[in-house]
Order: C-alpha cells, then sequence, then structure tokens
C-alpha cells in the first residue's frame, strides 16, 4: 500500500512541477515579447481612435441631411457602434498604460502580470466595434 500511496505522491509532484514549468515559460515568453504586442496594441487603438474620428467629423457635415437619406436604422446602428466603440477604446486604454516610447523591464512584467488578459478581453470588444465603424464608413462612401 505504500508504494501505491508513494507513487501517486510522485506523479502529484511531478504534475505540479510541469505545470510550474509550463507557467514560468509562458510568463517568460509573453515578458519577451511584451514590445512587440505593447506596440501592436497601441497601433491597434490609435487606428480604431482614427476611424471613430472621422466618423465624429461626418456628423455636423451631415446634419439634418441624414435624417433624408439614412434610414433611421441605419443611423441608429451608427450611434450604437459610435458609443460602443468609444467605449471598447477607453476601456482598453484604461487598462494597457503604455502610451508609447521605450518598454522598460518594469512595463514588461507589468504587461505580463496584469495587463494581457484584460487587454485581450478588450481588444474582443474592440474587434466587433471597428468593424461596425469600418462598414458604417463604406455605407457612408456609397
Amino acid at each position: 500500500m505504500d508504494v501505491v500511496g508513494t507513487a501517486a505522491s510522485l506523479v502529484t509532484i511531478l504534475d505540479v512541477a510541469l505545470r510550474v514549468t509550463k507557467a514560468a515559460r509562458n510568463l517568460a515568453k509573453d515578458i519577451e515579447g511584451a514590445p512587440v504586442e505593447l506596440r501592436n496594441v497601441f497601433n491597434k487603438l490609435e487606428l480604431v481612435r482614427s476611424l471613430l474620428q472621422q466618423l465624429l467629423a461626418l456628423r455636423p457635415e451631415l446634419g439634418d441631411r441624414a435624417k433624408e437619406f439614412l434610414p433611421l436604422d441605419f443611423r441608429m446602428s451608427l450611434a450604437t457602434a459610435l458609443e460602443q466603440t468609444s467605449h471598447a477604446i477607453n476601456k482598453a486604454s484604461t487598462v494597457c498604460r503604455y502610451r508609447g516610447g521605450r518598454i522598460g523591464v518594469r512595463t514588461r512584467f507589468r504587461w505580463a502580470l496584469v495587463e494581457k488578459t484584460s487587454v485581450d478581453k478588450a481588444l474582443v470588444q474592440l474587434k466587433g466595434a471597428e468593424s461596425s465603424l469600418m462598414l458604417a464608413l463604406q455605407l457612408l462612401e456609397l
């Protein structure tokens, strides 16, 4: 009986050791890849901000004419897309504190340990909002 218990304990210890090793390897990879990932997130946020600003700039030009040639459903969808995009940009910007420039050790660790998971979730929301904005811009250009 002691042999079975010892074997089970060894298997458990090996399993925990493998999990810790895998987690440490993933953490090291995230820390090493932080500069590329942070710059990609920063660039993505800037792109979507630009789309949002383009659409907001069109708002005064359209004015009351929008009611004449844009259906109510489209105007409501556009307003919703603008609101969702603004919210997603703010959320991602709040979670990811990188604003360009040098990426030091502290920033890499903060990214790997704190920000990466939260930013990934915010980017999923941002992707949906970006798609809505792109569609709205394409329809307005017709």
